[in-house]
């Protein structure tokens, strides 16, 4: 359920009173699609913060307008569900198949901004093939030591 804030969005989405002295620790983009009560989530996103994510998230969008919306906690085939659609009720009429930006600032809060307009067919079609799972496919989240990183190769052995 939408509701209103006093405080509002800096200029640059970066740092807001909503969310005070945040900093922004990962973007990702998806499309609101018109008809569609789920939105996908970056699959990247989700593995590197399994372990912090919970199935509840707030989000804020520049308005100050704040939306709370359900996780599945997959990170196969992750989606935001109840309440992802309370963003359609605000923007009536503008959000129907739109960029909506996500920004990350850890507790399971972001900072978003919903673009009006409709995003390109091509770009849609793109967008869903690269959300879409495909059987057999698996997604590792891989954290490297200083010494891993600056490193000229990595092996990786996997069971």
């Amino acid at each position: 359920m939408a509701a209103n804030l006093s405080e509002s969005m800096g200029e640059n989405n970066v740092r807001t009173q909503a969310f005070p002295e945040t900093t922004v620790l990962w973007t990702f983009t998806t499309i609101n699609i018109h008809g569609q009560n789920f939105a996908y989530v970056d699959r990247h996103f989700s593995a590197a913060f399994e372990n912090e994510l919970q199935d509840q998230w707030t989000l804020v969008d520049t308005f100050g307008n704040t939306f709370v919306v359900t996780y599945n906690m997959d990170t196969l085939n992750p989606k935001l569900t109840n309440g992802w659609k309370d963003l359609e009720n605000i923007y009536t009429d503008q959000l129907v198949d739109s960029y909506v930006q996500l920004r990350y600032v850890g507790g399971n809060r972001f900072q978003i901004t919903c673009f009006v307009g409709l995003c390109e067919p091509q770009n849609k079609e793109s967008f869903l093939l690269g959300a879409a799972t495909h059987p057999g496919t698996a997604l590792y989240a891989v954290k490297l030591t200083k010494s891993q990183a600056q490193a000229s190769h990595l092996v990786v052995s996997i069971p």
